[in-house]
């Protein structure tokens, strides 16, 4: 699942099923290295949609590393 969602970033695909699907990733995925992906895939997409979740991830996810990423994430797309 990370391998996906890191790849799906790497794409920049930015269609509304491939954003959605990563939101749900970060929303429900139990293992914090695969929300990770998920948040620098959305950070490397850039849509300003994602802004919301990305700042709800980077206050509350339980795992430090995935809020620090999500704080990137949104930098990235402030700076788009």
């Amino acid at each position: 699942r990370s391998h996906a969602a890191a790849a799906l970033g790497e794409m920049q695909v930015n269609g509304q099923e491939a954003v959605k699907a990563l939101i749900e990733t970060v929303k429900k995925d139990p293992i914090p290295s695969v929300r990770l992906e998920a948040v620098v895939a959305l950070g490397n997409i850039g849509s300003p949609v994602v802004v919301e979740e990305l700042t709800n991830v980077a206050l509350n996810d339980e795992d430090v590393r995935v809020r620090s990423w999500a704080a990137e994430a949104l930098r990235k797309i402030k700076l788009h």
